[in-house]
């Protein structure tokens, strides 16, 4: 999941027309209607608008939020539509071949939350270090 909002400011044709908030990265195992919307219900508000492909899994992504848009995207055109998504997509398969060369399935999680920590605070500018202490010192690998 990843949150933008439309940037009207944005008047280079060249760069995308929404800009990025957070993003959140689940491994899903259940990749079914009831997986999908349980993970958008813990990870989005009820008033979101949630923008996404045609994916039969996502059709009711409607029960869970107010606004569901979901359309026919061809594969051309999803760079345009979805275009944080396939930018936070492409990074983290980067980040997976060319750090970890090769991951394991049973930590897979836990590469996509450090990459999702590292781009929701890429903006932080104050005790960066010091927040790392913290969240380094009260979570745990699985």
């Amino acid at each position: 999941m990843v949150e933008s909002q439309p940037n009207p400011k944005q008047v280079n044709p060249h760069k995308k027309k929404r800009s990025m908030g957070f993003v959140k990265m689940i491994v899903m195992d259940d990749l079914t209607t009831n997986g999908v919307n349980y993970e958008v219900q813990m990870g989005a508000s009820k008033e979101a608008k949630v923008i996404s492909d045609n994916y039969s899994s996502f059709q009711k992504i409607g029960e869970v939020v107010e606004t569901h848009v979901h359309t026919t995207i061809p594969s051309k055109e999803a760079h345009k539509i979805l275009p944080w998504v396939h930018t936070t997509i492409s990074n983290a398969k980067r980040l997976l071949l060319g750090v970890h060369h090769s991951t394991n399935k049973k930590y897979l999680q836990n590469y996509l939350n450090e990459f999702a920590y590292k781009l929701n605070r890429r903006n932080f500018t104050s005790d960066l270090f010091d927040r790392m202490l913290v969240a380094g010192s009260s979570d745990t690998w699985n």
